[in-house]
């Protein structure tokens, strides 16, 4: 496992309510193919690519205006998101 640095955050929120909760909602096409395509390349469902997505969103919608995002890929490309309002 590589080494963290000491101001990255983990992706991680916990629920106050852990009881399952059955939703209906509306996606195109395109959305449902890519949220099944996202299930089956990670070994996992849709219902935990959507977790993952609110999850996602949620942290990124936490930060303050202007901070960055840094992403390394493991073929060394190395990307930066600045959040704006």
């Amino acid at each position: 496992m590589a080494p963290r640095d000491a101001d990255v955050e983990e992706l991680h929120y916990e629920s106050p309510d852990t009881s399952d909760v059955v939703v209906t909602f509306s996606l195109s096409g395109s959305e449902l193919h890519s949220l099944r395509a996202l299930a089956q390349r990670s070994g996992t469902t849709v219902t935990e690519q959507l977790r993952r997505a609110i999850a996602l969103h949620r942290f990124i919608s936490e930060l303050p205006e202007g901070s960055r995002l840094h992403i390394h890929s493991a073929d060394g490309v190395q990307k930066e998101i600045v959040f704006r309002a």
